[in-house]
């Protein structure tokens, strides 16, 4: 089927199509390329696989699907697609993402209606961004992974409860957790309770991990730890697996002894249920 639609079908199931057939151009393309090696320039990108692999490293997979995108379906179709994507980096304040591909779309698009509201929007996340940024009560700790043991870091808060949180810039529902956290530090604020972040990503993706939590604004504790070092993490915490290890987000609470005494805590959107479990230990 073509993505070439007449423009009185472009509603919200077209661009879920859209995002369906970006998965279908890339398989396709892939799969013609391991029959045959020889290919230099991919089907449905005309560049090398080299080439977009370098790309989606250094731009990100959003970039890569917009490359195809860009060359598969109208002029019309492209620039709502990708004023869309600026928006969805938008709202996960992905900075990053929203400024690589803010770049091609001012090239591209240098007319569009879209254009001052989406710089309006990265305004506001380059202004949160500084502004966090000499926030006293965001804390980072440097060199996670040199972490052998959690409770190197939660023998520093005895006399208070943590509330621990594994997660990843890359994981959606951790992304959505978070939207829930101002409810939760103003239901305890001034309580003995500590909040510690754990996220799990990769070590060039550091500037991208403080610059999501300073816009933000998540105060607390923040460590981050790559995928081969934080096994060692979920491991102590869940020693017997249950099918729990590596599942992101997971929540954990300490007491004020340090010990571990909810290994599958409620998350932040369950509100009141871990209002209730979070008092209880306080």
């Amino acid at each position: 089927m073509s993505p070439n639609l007449e423009e009185q079908y472009h509603g919200l199931q077209y661009y879920k199509f859209i995002d369906r057939y970006i998965s279908y151009m890339q398989s396709k393309a892939l799969d013609q390329y391991l029959k045959d090696t020889t290919i230099s320039r991919l089907l449905f990108f005309n560049l090398s696989l080299d080439s977009i692999m370098r790309l989606a490293k250094v731009n990100g997979e959003n970039y890569v699907a917009w490359l195809s995108v860009k060359q598969n379906v109208s002029r019309a179709t492209a620039e709502r697609y990708l004023a869309q994507q600026i928006l969805n980096s938008y709202r996960y304040k992905d900075l990053k993402s929203m400024k690589i591909l803010m770049v091609d779309f001012e090239a591209y698009f240098a007319d569009s209606r879209y254009l001052p509201h989406l710089r309006t929007c990265i305004a506001k996340l380059d202004e949160k961004l500084m502004a966090n940024k000499r926030n006293a009560s965001i804390k980072f700790f440097n060199e996670g992974n040199h972490i052998k043991s959690i409770y190197e870091i939660i023998k520093r808060y005895r006399g208070k409860v943590v509330y621990l949180a594994i997660w990843g810039t890359w994981c959606g529902p951790c992304k959505v957790e978070l939207s829930y956290t101002s409810q939760l530090k103003d239901k305890f604020n001034n309580k003995d309770i500590v909040f510690i972040y754990l996220d799990m990503d990769d070590d060039d993706k550091e500037d991208e991990w403080r610059n999501f939590v300073w816009i933000s604004n998540l105060q607390g504790l923040h460590i981050r730890m790559n995928n081969e070092h934080i096994q060692r993490i979920w491991a102590e915490l869940l020693p017997t697996g249950d099918g729990l290890c590596g599942l992101y987000p997971s929540y954990f609470i300490f007491d004020k002894n340090g010990i571990l005494i909810k290994e599958k805590a409620k998350r932040p959107s369950d509100q009141q249920l871990l209002y209730t479990q979070l008092e209880k230990h306080l």
